[in-house]
């Protein structure tokens, strides 16, 4: 029992130290065990204990090393209510930038990201030196990123430059242009007109040329334009990754390229649409006016190793291979570390080397795509429906893995068959068939008719599905059926057939999907003239052909590419971006069937939660 009495007492005493309320010492306390305490201190509590017996700068002081103590145990709380206390007009400058800078931390750390922004913002801070602004302005972008207002952050950086050494600057200009590009284009032309200052307008042009110009060659032309309207900005001076790339790498070209597919075999169809894409995009490129390089064909089923397709390359003076397709070639290249060329492959491979890309419609990218969108329009809560299949089961994984990293959570899954109990497995899944079981125990029991409404389970907030188009129009009326409608649905490119037929989609009316531009929004040059020549570029397969086509469109801006991850270019499969294993990252397009036809959709919504001021009570706090 004395032991709890100890323990209460002492975070009673905490309590008040953090408060600043005076303690009194017990007077049984020997002078020597008071002055170890003094002398000694070792917790928070003891370094707050010392600053209730000490006045101005010196109890300042002992906060501070009490709240640096309580940050370290992750005790934001407490950390942020032992500093507010202080009256930040009455002390040494440097210390009161220290209590602000230190609670605004915590504050941060803990959630409160308008109790940090009004404390930076104190009247009685004092006039702050360069590097004081600096941390300051930091700490007020991740404020900014915190309330998912990526522009004020980026205004708040581009102000520090005269404030940072060097180094730094590059940082910060890597971090400005990364919030830039989560602005959309309509607010970056509104903040255009917005008398920010010449830091801030200049960056804000930069970020508008480059959205604005989507392809990496047009891209080059607004940076120069922009390199001489702004030559003394200092993203010019010292600019980031991106930047940095497109200004000084010049475009590859080639003059022989080798396509290197199997044109006969079960691939063989695959193999002349990919190919076919290639032409298409050669000659578009040659009506305008550009160099069209020699090109050859190979079939890899009459090879029977990589071996020989790299001799042949060489013997043929290749600047590039297009291919190939099949997993095992691409796996005995990755082995290799003497590719000379390179080499833009259709298929994954665990393994990675130099000058060996991949450049493929693996479903994981979209599973990525789509719980990325629904987890930043603020769902993290999911049930999840795939084939029962074994295919199916590979995508839920994936689903898995990417819920988690994002982390969500799949509250519920259905691995569906189709078969007329499809609609009992749907139930199930929503939960909808316990709901009909208790109204019919209820009935039972009373022995009479009973007003009756099912409803399904509360716990998630969204339903992801990957489906085949047939069984998709079965699964997507069927979750309104049994009174699910209101939930979002987010899906895989899986349940667009490719071509829009209103009377047969519009089972999919309010599902928004992710799918490549080629199909949803197939307004390019090269898709137009296909289409003319031939019948099934709006297929499954049809996706193909833009694969081929960006086979060719990448080449030439390899070396941008490589450069950053933020590097990306429009192509007939998605925004295209390189990541660390050679690996093109797809960004698709979205689009949500009204109607029974696809319409695009814009940036994900993200929810703005109210925010509303937390009143510092010191005298309550947070206790672990």
């Amino acid at each position: 029992m004395s032991k709890g009495i100890k323990l209460v007492s002492g975070v009673a005493l905490l309590s008040l130290a953090i408060a600043g309320c005076t303690v009194q010492p017990n007077n049984t306390t020997s002078n020597s065990t008071k002055e170890a305490s003094v002398t000694q201190p070792k917790s928070a509590a003891d370094y707050l204990l010392l600053a209730i017996q000490e006045r101005g700068n010196k109890a300042v002081e002992l906060r501070l090393k009490a709240a640096d103590i309580l940050i370290r145990e992750k005790r934001f709380t407490e950390a942020a209510n032992s500093l507010a206390v202080i009256n930040i007009a009455g002390i040494t400058p440097t210390l009161a930038f220290n209590v602000v800078a230190t609670q605004a931390n915590s504050l941060l750390e803990k959630g409160d990201v308008v109790a940090a922004l009004n404390r930076m913002t104190d009247p009685d801070l004092p006039k702050l030196s360069n590097a004081q602004s600096a941390e300051l302005a930091l700490l007020k972008a991740k404020a900014f990123e915190l309330q998912k207002n990526p522009l004020s952050a980026a205004l708040v950086l581009s102000d520090t430059d005269k404030n940072l050494a060097l180094d730094r600057q590059h940082d910060i200009h890597n971090r400005i242009w990364s919030l830039l590009t989560q602005v959309d284009t309509e607010t970056l032309v509104a903040s255009s007109f917005a008398n920010y200052g010449f830091n801030a307008q200049g960056w804000i042009e930069l970020a508008l040329a480059m959205q604005q110009n989507h392809d990496l060659a047009s891209q080059q032309a607004a940076i120069e334009k922009w390199l001489t309207l702004w030559a003394t900005h200092p993203a010019k001076l010292n600019p980031p990754d991106l930047l940095a790339a497109l200004i000084s790498a010049d475009l590859v070209t080639a003059e022989r390229i080798l396509v290197a597919l199997p044109f006969s075999g079960a691939l063989k169809e695959p193999a002349r649409i990919i190919s076919e894409g290639i032409i298409a995009e050669l000659k578009l490129r040659e009506s305008k006016g550009l160099t069209a390089p020699e090109l050859q064909m190979i079939d890899t089923e009459q090879l029977s190793s990589a071996d020989d397709l790299v001799k042949h390359a060489e013997a043929m003076k290749a600047d590039l291979v297009i291919g190939p397709l099949r997993g095992k070639l691409i796996d005995q290249l990755a082995k290799r570390n003497d590719l000379a060329i390179p080499f833009i492959s259709f298929n994954q491979t665990d393994l990675t080397t130099d000058n060996l890309f991949e450049l493929d419609l693996g479903s994981d990218q979209d599973i990525n795509e789509v719980v990325a969108r629904a987890s930043i329009e603020g769902h993290k809560q999911f049930a999840l429906i795939t084939p029962a299949a074994t295919w199916g089961a590979r995508l839920a994984d994936d689903y898995k893995a990417a819920i988690e990293a994002s982390g969500g959570e799949i509250i519920t899954a259905l691995s569906y068959e189709v078969n007329p109990e499809l609609s009992n497995q749907v139930s199930a899944l929503l939960n909808t068939d316990k709901s009909a079981g208790r109204h019919k125990a209820i009935r039972d029991a009373l022995g009479e008719k009973v007003e009756f409404d099912e409803r399904p389970r509360r716990d998630i907030d969204a339903i992801l599905i990957t489906a085949l188009p047939s069984d998709a129009r079965q699964i997507a009326p069927m979750i309104a059926f049994h009174f699910a409608g209101d939930y979002p649905i987010y899906a895989s490119s899986h349940l667009f057939q490719g071509d829009f037929n209103p009377s047969r989609d519009v089972d999919l009316n309010n599902v928004q999907f992710a799918d490549i531009p080629w199909l949803v929004n197939p307004t390019g040059e090269l898709n137009r003239s296909l289409t003319l020549e031939r019948p099934d570029t709006a297929s499954r397969l049809g996706r193909l052909y833009a694969l081929g086509s960006d086979a060719v469109r990448v080449y030439p801006y390899l070396t941008q590419l490589k450069s950053s991850p933020l590097v990306t270019i429009q192509g007939e499969t998605g925004a295209l971006s390189l990541t660390s294993t050679n690996r093109f990252k797809r960004t698709l397009t979205w689009a949500k069937f009204e109607q029974g036809t696809p319409l695009l959709l814009g940036a994900p919504k993200i929810p703005v939660e109210p925010l509303s001021l937390q009143s510092e009570q010191t005298s309550q706090t947070e206790l672990n």
